[in-house]
Order: C-alpha cells, then structure tokens, then sequence
C-alpha cells in the first residue's frame, strides 16, 4: 500500500530500488565508488561535493561524510537530499529588482546587501534595496532522482566510498 502513495525510486535502468532495509546489506565497492561520484553521466556528484580538495565546492565538502553518517543515513541522504538540510546550506528564493528571482544559499549577508551562492556555485551579490523579499525553502539544491542515473551497484559503491570517508 505504501508504495503506491510513495512508490521507491528507479535506477537508470528504470527498475525499482530495493527498500533501503535490503540496500543497507549490500556492499560496494569504493574505488568504483569513487568513479560514479566523479562520473557525469551517473550522480555527478563532484560537480557539487568535495572529496579530498577534489571536486566543487557547491555543496557540503564530503571529506568526512563516513564519521557523520553509517550506511542507512547516507542512502536516505542521497534518495531524499531534502529531508535534512544543514543550516549553512538552507536554500534561499530571493525576489530581486535587477534578476529576478534567484536560489541558492547565502553566503554572505551585511547591512549593505546579500550574495548567494546557485546551484552552479555561482557568488551573485544583491545591493540591499535589490531584494525586496526573500523566502527560505525546504528544498535542497541536490537534486532529488540522482539515483535514477546509476543502477543499485553504483549507488552501493558510492555509498561505500562514501562510507569510508573518515578524517
């Protein structure tokens, strides 16, 4: 029944993900791991996320992700990205004057005005009396449906790349 209200994910292959209580199980392997984290055609999650000074620096460095976090919690972070945002990463709809609407997450916010970083990693400053509103969001810049670009094995050695990440 529930699956019906909140069907599990699909992988690129367009075939259910197993219920997290079975992924959990699995293992993977981290230095293939480590080729879906980097890999544009799968989660690209570099493009967002650091490892070791490797990859941007949008979102969260990773570095020491597998101190932070066991098996379940990082598969219930990459399949819901939006269920636990850090505050520093808490996203940000700012209604401006100059461009419009603009989100992301502030990185910077003084008497004189606000930069935001976007989901490019992108730093656009606003003078003050440029944004006339701003609205907090409970949606995370990561993407929700990463996972429908990699198949279960890839998920499993990512998470065991990230599992292994420790300082």
């Amino acid at each position: 029944m529930a699956e019906k209200i909140l069907p599990r994910p699909k992988t690129g292959g367009g075939k259910d993900l197993p219920p997290v209580a079975e992924l959990v199980k699995q293992t993977g392997d981290a230095s293939r791991g480590g080729r879906v984290f980097y890999a544009e055609d799968k989660g690209n999650c570099g493009r967002c996320h650091r490892i070791r000074g490797k990859g941007s620096d949008v979102g969260p460095d990773l570095s020491a992700i597998g101190a932070k976090l066991g098996r379940e919690g990082l598969l219930e972070a990459i399949l819901s990205p939006s269920a636990a945002i850090s505050h520093e990463y808490k996203v940000w709809i700012l209604e401006t004057r100059s461009a419009g609407f603009v989100t992301g997450y502030i990185v910077d916010d003084t008497p004189d005005g606000v930069t935001i970083k976007d989901a490019n990693g992108k730093a656009i400053a606003f003078a003050k009396e440029d944004v006339p509103a701003r609205t907090p969001s409970d949606v995370s810049l990561m993407p929700e449906g990463l996972v429908g670009t990699m198949t279960a094995g890839d998920l499993m050695d990512l998470v065991e790349l990230l599992g292994q990440q420790k300082p």
